[in-house]
């Protein structure tokens, strides 16, 4: 399967507190979207017609060429430029990036990992999001409701990669007090194109 390249979109955030709602701390295969226990405040952006054309076109494909994107979205190139240019500067597109076949690279395995914390504070969040931040096999980290404190989302070559993994690289974290793994067994599809209307 021939490699595509995605378009990473931010979603506009207006919350204060990730502790507080079911989102995303960062995922690795999109965006950084916290530091330091609070969300990271972006300017928010009016999109037109024109805009959500561009948009929708390049996560389909981004690696078309000025002129194709322009003429899909009826501007002349130069105005199409710009405004490609003003959606990367305000942070709408935050990166274009490779789709990569996870079996066609050895990491075959996908783990879903809920996670809780030995306590309930913002020292062990902390401790606990820079520790999995660091961890190359941990590709997504949100804060969850419910009886666990995090979901993980985990590649790994197979099963005893994995649970090396778990053990080892995991359980150096000492502010982890339980992980709850689900392997996923066929993943029927992985869309990564936001319903941009």
């Amino acid at each position: 399967m021939d490699s595509l390249l995605l378009l990473v979109i931010i979603p506009q955030l207006r919350l204060a507190n990730h502790h507080e709602h079911n989102l995303p701390i960062f995922s690795k295969s999109l965006i950084l979207i916290s530091k330091n226990h609070s969300f990271i405040w972006f300017m928010s952006v009016n999109l037109d017609a024109k805009d959500k054309l561009l948009l929708n076109a390049l996560q389909h494909n981004a690696r078309l060429s000025n002129a194709s994107l322009a003429e899909k979205a009826n501007l002349s190139d130069t105005p199409c430029l710009r405004r490609v240019k003003r959606l990367q500067d305000t942070g709408v597109i935050s990166g274009y990036h490779a789709a990569l076949d996870r079996a066609q690279v050895d990491l075959s395995i996908l783990v879903y990992a809920f996670i809780k914390l030995s306590e309930n504070t913002a020292t062990a969040a902390h401790l606990f999001e820079q520790h999995v931040e660091s961890e190359d096999q941990v590709i997504s980290c949100s804060v969850i409701s419910g009886s666990h404190d995090y979901l993980l989302e985990i590649v790994a070559k197979d099963l005893p990669s994995y649970e090396q993994f778990a053990k080892h690289q995991l359980g150096a974290c000492k502010v982890i007090s339980g992980i709850e793994s689900t392997i996923v067994l066929k993943q029927t599809f992985a869309k990564r194109i936001l319903p941009i209307r």
